[in-house]
This record gives C-alpha cells, structure tokens and sequence, in this order.
C-alpha cells in the first residue's frame, strides 16, 4: 500500500516533462479532489467498500486516488500529445474500470456492492477529459506580471 502511495510519484518526478509540470500536477490535483469525492461519496452511499488499510492513519484508497490515478493521468497528457484526448480517456476508462477495478477485486482490495465496472468506465472517460482540458489550459508559473504585487 505505501509503495502504491509513493513510487507512482517517485517514478514521475524522474520521467516528467520539466516544461510542463505545472499544468500537469494542476490536473492531477483535479483528479485527486474529484476521484476522493466521487469515492467518499460511493462509500457513504454503500455502492463499495474496501477491507484494508494503507496505514491505520490513511484511508484504504489513498494509493489509488492520492497516486496511481493522478500520476497515469499526468503521464498519458505527456504521452503522445498528439493523440486526441478522447482516444486517451477511452483507454484510460477501459483500463480503470476493467482491468485495475477486477484487479482490486480479486486482490480483495475493493469491494463492489451495489456497483458494476461497468458502472466506473464513462465516470474514468469524463475525469480524464477534465484533467485534460484543464492540463491543455496549463499554468504559467514563470509569468511574474501575473503575480499579485
């Protein structure tokens, strides 16, 4: 669980695009809020639950809302930029909703209750499409004259 929380980020600090890193954890911190939220929600209104921990203080799915959500994102907007966004975010979807989520399963990570894979896949395309618009917006932050004085 803690190597799920940091090496995704320890991997992406060595192999992103220095030019870009601001737009990028921009949309990976979009993606943590949303993805926690989205979670939170789903767990408060009994659709899942998970029976582990990372450590007795984090909840159960830091490592996959904290780090391995944001940190693939970021990486597939610097992936092939020229591949369109709706192409990625249908690859990431599919690979979310069936392939990480029966994974969590069968690890007993994750349990769905009154949920479906099925369920996940558009939910996984439209924070994708999300992050992407807001990493395409991008930041500045080497623009002083933006900086309030």
């Amino acid at each position: 669980g803690v190597g799920l929380s940091i090496c995704p980020w320890l991997f992406w600090i060595g192999f992103r695009d220095k030019r870009a890193t601001g737009q990028f954890l921009l949309s990976g911190f979009m993606m943590i809020i949303v993805s926690s939220w989205l979670d939170q929600l789903g767990i408060a209104m009994g659709l899942w639950h998970y029976h582990w921990e990372v450590i007795p203080i984090m909840p159960a799915n830091f490592p996959w809302n904290f780090s391995l959500l944001p940190v693939t994102v970021m990486f597939l907007h610097q992936y092939k930029s020229g591949i369109h966004p709706l192409f990625k975010a249908l690859l990431f979807g599919g690979f979310s909703a069936f392939v990480a989520e029966p994974v969590s399963q069968m690890a007993d990570l994750y349990h769905p209750v009154h949920w479906k894979h099925t369920y996940s896949f558009p939910i996984y395309v439209g924070l994708y499409l999300l992050a992407s618009s807001i990493a395409k917006r991008g930041v500045d932050c080497t623009d002083s004259s933006s900086v309030d004085k």
